[in-house]
């Protein structure tokens, strides 16, 4: 019998490398098909990286890159010859130095490297998160949810800096999870330096009072210094001095109704205000806002309830709990736009590799479709309720991930003892 069981066991293990080894070389082709595309410059294709780009230009003529005029972007636009640019530049001055480094390369040349980086990134954090779930290096059910999972190429299709901020997540996971706290410190901070997604993880260590956030603070302070020597300390202060302006926070009193905005904000700014991609109940941004601020609330109270703060050196509770504050940022930060849900991969992983039924595993599959789907929003213009798929998958996870929570709080001696 044991004989039987080694036999059995080897042959599990040796189909799982075959499988994974399926499984890398299509995500490679998928991503290197995608490259390919995206170099080619078709529709929409890199139109945020050529604002990265022009903000690049501008830093290194001194200029202050988050006060640039029309005149001054349609200029410098002209003088590279870019034709399309999303403006203006919100980010930290890191990711803007960071580009600058590209400076001399053309447009073209510029997106087909950063993009390749982030295709990097992107395996980087395949391995990373194989690692977190399942000590492997290639996990076939990690990798195929990156190559399948629409907001990655839609990233990169926009030449976004969002694969390098789930890479800095990742790390800080895998980090932590390993007992190393200024590595995790680092790698959050390397994030949020470029890109300020994921800068509530450090509110929810807070909360939990958690010692790492010590190490999240190092390495802020480290970040802050790179960020300092790589874009100057002019555009460091200029950041300062526009930060309420460059963050997301400050168009919070406007609902958005732009399909592509999957917070709880677009999906009451849809239903709840008149707008043209579809038919609304009402025409009121004052009920939008209300219902929006409600909904936040009621998911912010959940988060709390379920972070506080009893499982704090427990590995699985607090992989848990950061996929839970994952998801909730893509719920309620007010222009969280579509490719901002690259993040929630992370919360897809843990919330399967922890689940412990079929119904929950079920429900994944299908908020994983509903993400997918809505990338094809266009499809859905004039079906008001269609064009939320995203927000309805994002709260499906939130959902599996909160019961998973509370399985564990009520299953837990230390907890019982701790209430």
């Amino acid at each position: 019998m044991l004989q039987v069981d080694i036999k059995a066991k080897v042959r599990r293990e040796s189909m799982n490398r075959f499988f994974s080894k399926i499984v890398l070389l299509g995500f490679l082709s998928v991503y290197g098909v995608a490259l390919v595309y995206t170099a080619q410059g078709r529709g929409q294709s890199g139109s945020d990286f050529a604002t990265y780009y022009i903000t690049a230009q501008a830093l290194r003529r001194g200029e202050n890159i988050y006060t640039l005029s029309d005149v001054r972007w349609s200029a410098l636009a002209n003088e590279y010859h870019i034709e399309r640019f999303e403006r203006p530049y919100l980010y930290p001055p890191l990711l803007a130095g960071g580009i600058a480094l590209l400076g001399s390369l053309s447009p073209r040349v510029a997106l087909v490297l950063w993009n390749s980086l982030n295709v990097l990134a992107l395996t980087i954090t395949g391995v990373a998160l194989s690692q977190l779930v399942r000590q492997t290096w290639i996990d076939p059910i990690v990798f195929f949810a990156l190559t399948c999972y629409v907001p990655n190429l839609t990233s990169l299709y926009a030449g976004q800096a969002n694969h390098l901020v789930l890479l800095s997540v990742a790390l800080y996971l895998l980090f932590a999870q390993q007992k190393r706290p200024y590595a995790a410190g680092l790698g959050w901070a390397a994030g949020i330096a470029l890109k300020p997604i994921a800068a509530p993880l450090g509110i929810h260590l807070i909360w939990r009072r958690d010692t790492q956030v010590i190490a999240l603070m190092v390495g802020l302070i480290v970040l802050i210094v790179i960020t300092v020597l790589l874009a100057g300390p002019q555009a460091s202060w200029d950041y300062v001095q526009n930060f309420w302006q460059t963050t997301p926070l400050s168009v919070g009193a406007s609902p958005v109704a732009y399909p592509p905005n999957q917070s709880v904000f677009g999906f009451f700014g849809r239903l709840l205000t008149a707008h043209e991609y579809g038919h609304s109940l009402v025409n009121s941004p004052a009920l939008a806002r209300a219902f929006s601020f409600g909904t936040i609330g009621l998911l912010l109270v959940g988060v709390a309830l379920l972070t506080w703060p009893q499982t704090r050196n427990w590995n699985e509770t607090f992989i848990l709990e950061t996929g839970l504050v994952l998801i909730t940022i893509n719920l309620i930060v007010p222009i969280s736009w579509y490719h901002h849900l690259v993040i929630s991969i992370i919360s897809l992983v843990v919330a399967w590799y922890t689940s412990s039924t079929r119904a929950a595993r079920a429900a994944l599959i299908v908020a994983f479709a509903l993400i997918g789907v809505q990338g094809a929003w266009h499809a859905f213009e004039g079906h008001t309720l269609l064009l939320s798929l995203g927000t309805y998958g994002l709260t499906i996870v939130y959902i599996v991930l909160a019961l998973r929570l509370i399985q564990i709080r009520r299953a837990s001696p230390i907890l019982k003892e701790a209430a």
